[in-house]
């Protein structure tokens, strides 16, 4: 089960700020891909969690194995999340290690 993760409201904890300056290499890779849907409007924090639990709580089968939710909805992700060249995949690990500084195998 994959669900869509949404930008949570957390005005108190700078996150925004550190989320741009300790990641921002890897999220200009997204931003570099044409035609990327925008970012969606930040939900509260009692909203945010809301397609996580709908995965959780749903009784087993009612889903589809490997069902990816947005809105609490079943969804298709688009191409860009399904990656099926692999070549995003490689970019953002590139960077992550790069970001870390560290090699991974």
């Amino acid at each position: 089960m994959l669900t869509h993760t949404s930008r949570v409201a957390t005005p108190t904890t700078n996150l925004g700020e550190r989320i741009k300056n300790d990641i921002g290499p890897a999220v200009t890779i997204f931003a570099a891909v044409p035609d990327m849907e925008p970012f969606e409007p930040m939900k509260s924090l009692e909203q945010g969690p809301n397609a996580q639990l709908v995965a959780a709580l749903r009784p087993a089968g009612e889903l589809p194995k490997g069902a990816y939710l947005w809105q609490c909805q079943v969804a298709t992700p688009s191409e860009y999340a399904r990656d099926e060249g692999g070549v995003l995949t490689k970019r953002l690990w590139e960077v992550s290690e790069r970001v870390v500084r560290r090699k991974f195998e």
